[in-house]
């Protein structure tokens, strides 16, 4: 059993195997309102980088309203279940790599995308998108929700 004072970070490396996963590390950026985010170095000598989640406490009611509807890292993982790993690449979804509950804690691990941003931190750095980059970037997201 984990122990409540435990930090998170903790408690994933206790989840994780460490055969399969190593350097495990918070990732600095606040990226999701829903989700922590921690990276690591995944596969037999660590040759690839993940993207590693777990619930949080939701910041702000944006977050809390997605938690009530259900959107939680089990309903995620749920969904990415049924899909088949060359359909997740050509619909533009996010596939997952692996994932791991236990003592009451999701676990969801997904590719990496180095230099990758969130579209808030886009509109922040450059300001409003061009209605070229609005249309490229919700093109994809539209891909994906027709799948």
């Amino acid at each position: 059993m984990i122990n409540s004072s435990e930090s998170m970070l903790e408690r994933i490396a206790a989840i994780l195997p460490p055969q399969k996963y190593q350097n495990l590390a918070r990732f600095e950026e606040e990226v999701g309102g829903t989700r922590e985010i921690f990276t690591a170095n995944w596969g037999r000598h660590g040759e690839r980088k993940v993207a590693v989640k777990v619930d949080k406490s939701p910041k702000s009611s944006n977050a809390e309203y997605h938690v009530r509807r259900g959107y939680t890292t089990d309903h995620e993982i749920d969904i990415s279940l049924q899909i088949e790993p060359g359909d997740a690449v050509r619909h533009n979804i996010i596939p997952l790599i692996d994932y791991y509950e236990i003592d009451g804690l999701t676990v969801s691990v997904e590719p990496w995308f180095e230099n990758s941003k969130s579209l808030r931190r886009m509109v922040e750095e450059q300001g409003p998108l061009t209605p070229a980059e609005f249309t490229e970037a919700f093109s994809q997201v539209r891909i994906a929700f027709k799948y």
